[in-house]
């Protein structure tokens, strides 16, 4: 959980909180563009986040201004939402599992992280303010990760250190058998030691 905070910390200073209203009035331009940009390198180089977003909340609930995925496959395929499925300006009512969380985003307040269950498993959200100098809110980050990512992560992972043993074990095995004279039970625990 501290990793996705920071995550959103970090993501959170990259926006420019006096171009919020005119992002959401004008809509996108260059400056719009190359957040994005920073957004996504975010995304793209912290392990196991699957989305970014960029919103403002009022009483109507979050206004979009940007939707970013991973372009890591593995974590790709669990995220909740896809940039293609939702459009700038896009108004999204608040969700009522929520509970307290959506009073205190419709303040401008710190927001706990969020644990949200839906048909995938589990997923992780991070909601960091934006301020502007005098702490006037304009607006949210989210930083998402699925639990099931990182189980997938760790199921590969795990299947990698099988097979690098199971190599080392048919090849390393033998020539420790042949040079040490050791019964086939004792190399492997030599191996698994």
């Amino acid at each position: 959980e501290d990793a996705l905070k920071k995550a959103a910390v970090l993501a959170a200073s990259e926006i420019n909180p006096y171009k919020m209203d005119d992002w959401i009035e004008n809509g996108p331009d260059e400056d719009f563009e190359d957040t994005k940009g920073h957004l996504q390198l975010i995304l793209d180089n912290t392990p196991f986040l699957q989305n970014i977003y960029l919103v403002r909340v009022d009483k109507e609930g979050f206004h979009t201004l940007c939707v970013l995925t991973t372009n890591d496959q593995e974590v790709r395929k669990h995220a909740r939402m896809h940039p293609s499925d939702i459009e700038f300006g896009e108004v999204f009512p608040f969700d009522p599992s929520l509970g307290k969380t959506n009073s205190a985003l419709l303040v401008g307040g710190d927001v706990d992280i969020v644990e949200i269950k839906n048909d995938d498993g589990w997923t992780l959200i991070a909601y960091e303010p934006i301020y502007t100098h005098l702490n006037e809110c304009k607006g949210y980050v989210g930083v998402e990760v699925s639990l099931n990512g990182i189980n997938g992560y760790i199921n590969t992972f795990t299947v990698w250190v099988s097979i690098i043993s199971i190599i080392f074990l048919c090849l390393i095995g033998p020539q420790i058998k042949s040079g040490h004279g050791c019964s086939d039970f004792e190399i492997l625990l030599i191996c698994l030691l």
